[in-house]
């Protein structure tokens, strides 16, 4: 409040106390509550409820311009917002943002809780992950993605990963947002290694197509990741022939799989494929350390998080 008044000494008296008069109230609605980028609806809404409730209680009587203002908005209809922003601190000076579908309509256009826990347990056992390069499967708005970023130098490469062309631009996009650099494979599609010049790229990967197409840089990469991409059962069978495949590629390798039980026959049917591929599974949930405290909010209770390898050879 001090640090306010010496910035705006005319709207405080002589005993330093904030005036609300009708000269302040036009300047809050011409500084913040009228510029196109104003806050979201629903904030606005509760700023100017609260400011009407601290004139009433001082007796004093709201700005004919914003009472206009604040009764159209309130009678109005919310306009469909097709794309919401949400944001998280994951360390003390370190904040990202990702768009989100506004309306829940395709899976790889919202940020999952199963994101959130990996997240957690990529920041908590950065170990795991240094000197290695990096594939996330369904990486979708990229979350984990910019947690790994978060890694660099120490992280070698990051190959992040989907299907649906909305998601891949959207997955693209929020990179951008974040300020990192991708080497963009869906609009530039070529193989040419001398064009990749970013140490994190973006690859659409079709689990059901011919593994031996794929990109190289999705063949090259040590560690796989996933989040919340057990959700269909008719995509199992795909997902673990492409985890297999994928841990065949070289020695050592190792796959972090965090899922949301939803459907009990659904995760039911993917442990199943796991064991006909005779994998290495390792149910690591309650033995493994998270980012404390997390910060992200969601609900742990209902997601595992697997650690999958080939079984070893005697």
């Amino acid at each position: 409040m001090q640090l306010l008044a010496l910035e705006y000494p005319q709207v405080f008296n002589a005993k330093a106390e904030l005036i609300l008069n009708d000269a302040l109230q036009q300047m809050i609605y011409e500084s913040v509550l009228h510029q196109a980028d104003r806050p979201s609806r629903s904030y606005y809404l509760r700023f100017v409820k609260l400011l009407i409730e601290t004139l009433e209680r001082h007796d004093q009587a709201i700005n004919e311009t914003i009472l206009e203002d604040f009764t159209t908005s309130y009678s109005a209809q919310a306009p469909a917002k097709e794309y919401i922003y949400k944001s998280y601190c994951i360390t003390d000076d370190k904040w990202i943002t990702l768009k989100n579908e506004a309306v829940y309509n395709l899976v790889g256009m919202t940020t999952w809780g199963a994101a959130y826990l990996l997240s957690d347990f990529i920041l908590a056992n950065k170990q795991l992950f240094q000197g290695h390069s990096v594939l996330e499967l369904g990486a979708g708005t990229g979350l984990v993605g910019v947690v790994l970023n978060q890694l660099k130098p120490d992280i070698k490469q990051v190959v992040l990963t989907d299907y649906a062309p909305v998601v891949l631009n959207n997955l693209i996009d929020n990179m951008n947002i974040n300020g990192i650099q991708v080497n963009d494979l869906v609009s530039n599609n070529t193989n040419d290694q001398s064009s990749k010049k970013e140490d994190m790229s973006v690859v659409e990967f079709d689990w059901e197509a011919d593994f031996d197409q794929c990109d190289p840089f999705v063949k090259q990469c040590e560690v796989i990741v996933g989040a919340d991409i057990v959700y269909e059962p008719s995509l199992c069978r795909y997902l673990v022939s492409v985890l297999n495949q994928l841990l065949q590629h070289g020695n050592n390798r190792v796959a972090y799989i965090a899922s949301t039980i939803r459907n009990e026959s659904t995760f039911a049917t993917f442990q199943q494929v796991l064991d006909e591929h005779q994998l290495l599974v390792t149910d690591i949930t309650h033995t493994s350390s998270y980012l404390t405290p997390s910060p992200f909010e969601y609900d742990r209770t209902q997601i595992v998080l697997f650690q999958i390898q080939l079984r070893p050879t005697h």
